[in-house]
């Protein structure tokens, strides 16, 4: 998993370095998608790393094509990614402790279904158990 993160890192800086020192060019937000393979696959950890990585690509690029930034190019970068990690590793969280509740539950009910059958009584019209049964 880190592996293919790494790859998706360095073809999002490539990609940033080819668009040039636009600003405007929305290259850099495609490293969501490795910041959040790697929060939902490892953990919130692994996310904020990710977010760091992204951090360090933009300020790379920034010494390289010196574009001109405003106070908010640099929030919404810095905030974004690590919000991103931390939110997708939470949910992530939430779907797997769903998901093996809803196992669980299956386990239970395949329980209940195995043994059901010791519990059932038949009765006549009269509502009398018959003794052949």
């Amino acid at each position: 998993m880190i592996a293919i993160a790494a790859v998706l890192f360095a073809a999002v800086f490539a990609l940033r370095l080819l668009a040039g020192d636009d600003p405007a060019t929305p290259v850099l937000i495609l490293a969501l998608v490795p910041v959040t393979l790697l929060a939902v696959e490892l953990g919130a950890r692994a996310g904020l790393a990710g977010s760091f990585v992204v951090l360090a690509m933009f300020i790379a690029w920034v010494v390289i094509e010196d574009p001109s930034l405003s106070p908010l190019d640099w929030a919404w970068r810095i905030v974004l990614f690590p919000a991103l990690a931390l939110v997708a590793a939470r949910l992530a969280t939430l779907a797997r402790a769903r998901i093996t509740a809803g196992w669980r539950s299956r386990d239970r009910l395949m329980q209940v279904i195995a043994t059901a059958r010791e519990g059932f009584v038949s009765m006549d019209a009269p509502e009398q158990v018959p003794r052949d049964r």
